[in-house]
């Protein structure tokens, strides 16, 4: 029973990694379209509006879905009658908000930058919306992980297609984009929230109070979490104006590569990072950190050296003004990168505040940051503001693990110096864009030595992929040094 619960959750993991990577690819596939379809301050005005319907998302539904994980062990037999209940909850609070809000509707567009349609989304869709975020936990936790993919990517699909040929058709092309978008997710969101009803067939108001009790207290972690992410596209608009936020928009997008990649490779290593854990193999942790970090860093370097062509082609030239947003977004990812070694072990030493803290701080001083820089030197100081934030992120992670007495679980000169590394990349990537032809040799390079380190790795890496075990592919790569000291000796 335990074995056949495992390897449900082996295939799981292997489904939504791979549909991790399909989402944000239709997102990449689509950009190119709608940055030659649309005009940059179109462009800009739906990045504004994306940022604050997630940012308030969490506001008016109060994040009830994060109570949902618990409550299928909770309530078990009645899941279906505890979404419903928590459905219902979230709606009567939404609807509450957008009462609240009609009597000030013309100061809050000017406030947030909205028009008409895109005020009335902003609470349309978190009306519905958490039905497909309890149905996809629901699904998970019950290893329907098919259902669960085919789910997220034909809604992805439909409303990337109907958003494009909406704004193909539509003369107002910011219009069409967001009809399009958002009226297939809207409407599949209703089906889905009618069904829920039709099973749990009851409105328990019981439910509400265990909800509360679960989501408040996380709402914080979450909102700093999202404001972290999209305040500064809002403040850009504010100050900048909307042009300016398309530029800065396109190219964190393009940036956004490294952070799937990220995503991707935490969830193999989270779970062998934790059984060392519970073995207390620190020296083993420790050891294959190394060789983590170092492939991570490789594949960065690499996207930080074609991140113009990455632009070009996802943007075109009208959208190269913004390269200079990419290298400091790319090296805030290589600090979450690194700082999500020590949240494992908070998480594993059951510190989850220690998170929240962190999350909340970052974002504090990421806002206050963009008050003080944008105005200064223009949009591009909202990315070198989102890096001293994941920084910020770094050094709170860091001192909480040191305070834990359990720092010594890393190299901690190693990882220190990987970061100073990369801030120095950093700045010499953008020298670097100014010569192709060096430019080019270097990639030329990069692009042999991956390919002959895929040659060498060939069968722990196809193991790998079978059976997600990172086991032989740290072997490999821890025996590299080794390798080349013995052939050093021969010669």
């Amino acid at each position: 029973m335990e074995s056949s619960s495992a390897k449900k959750a082996l295939k799981s993991g292997v489904w939504y990694t791979v549909a991790n990577f399909m989402l944000k690819g239709i997102g990449f596939i689509t950009m190119p379209i709608f940055t030659r379809l649309m005009a940059k301050s179109d462009i800009g005005d739906y990045a504004n509006f994306a940022s604050w319907a997630t940012i308030l998302a969490s506001v008016f539904t109060l994040d009830l879905h994060t109570s949902v994980t618990l409550a299928k062990f909770e309530f078990k037999e009645k899941l279906n009658e505890y979404i419903s209940s928590v459905l219902v909850l979230g709606s009567l609070t939404t609807m509450a908000f957008f009462l609240l809000s009609l009597p000030f509707k013309g100061g809050l567009q000017r406030l947030l930058s909205l028009n008409e349609l895109e005020f009335f989304l902003l609470f349309l869709i978190p009306m519905f919306s958490p039905a497909m975020q309890m149905l996809q936990i629901k699904n998970r936790l019950e290893y329907r992980y098919k259902l669960s993919v085919s789910l997220s990517l034909g809604s992805s699909v439909l409303c990337a297609v109907s958003g494009i040929l909406c704004v193909i058709f539509f003369q107002n092309k910011l219009s069409g984009r967001l009809i399009g978008t958002y009226t297939i997710s809207i409407l599949l969101h209703m089906v889905i929230y009618a069904i829920f009803l039709l099973r749990g067939r009851r409105v328990d108001t019981g439910y509400w109070k265990y909800a509360l009790m679960i989501s408040l207290p996380l709402i914080l972690h979450v909102l700093s979490g999202r404001l972290l992410v999209s305040s500064d596209r809002i403040m850009i608009t504010r100050m900048c104006g909307k042009e300016a936020n398309a530029l800065y928009s396109v190219a964190y997008s393009c940036s956004m590569i490294v952070s799937i990649l990220w995503t991707s490779m935490n969830t193999a290593w989270s779970p062998w990072a934790y059984e060392q854990m519970d073995r207390q193999d620190y020296a083993a942790l420790k050891k294959a950190s190394r060789p983590y970090l170092l492939f991570f860093g490789f594949v960065v370097f690499c996207f930080l050296m074609i991140a113009p062509d990455i632009l070009l082609l996802m943007g075109g030239r009208g959208y190269l003004a913004g390269l200079a947003v990419i290298p400091p977004v790319m090296v805030a990812y290589v600090f979450q990168f690194v700082y999500s070694l020590y949240v494992n072990i908070e998480t594993f030493s059951k510190k989850q505040k220690y998170i929240a803290i962190g999350t909340t701080i970052a974002a504090v001083l990421n806002i206050v940051l963009n008050l003080i820089f944008i105005p200064l030197f223009g949009y591009v100081a909202a990315a070198y503001t989102t890096l001293a934030g994941y920084a910020v992120m770094f050094g709170v992670h860091f001192l909480f693990v040191r305070r834990l007495g359990k720092l010594d679980w890393y190299d901690t000169r190693f990882n220190l110096s990987f970061l100073a590394v990369f801030v120095v990349l950093m700045l010499a990537v953008q020298l670097l864009y100014l010569n192709s032809i060096v430019r080019y040799s270097i990639i030329g390079l990069l692009f042999a030595l991956a390919a002959g380190a895929a040659v060498w790795m060939r069968r722990e890496i196809a193991q790998f992929i079978r059976s997600r075990d990172l086991k032989p592919l740290l072997a490999k790569v821890r025996s590299l040094p080794d390798m080349l000291l013995r052939k050093g000796e021969k010669t």
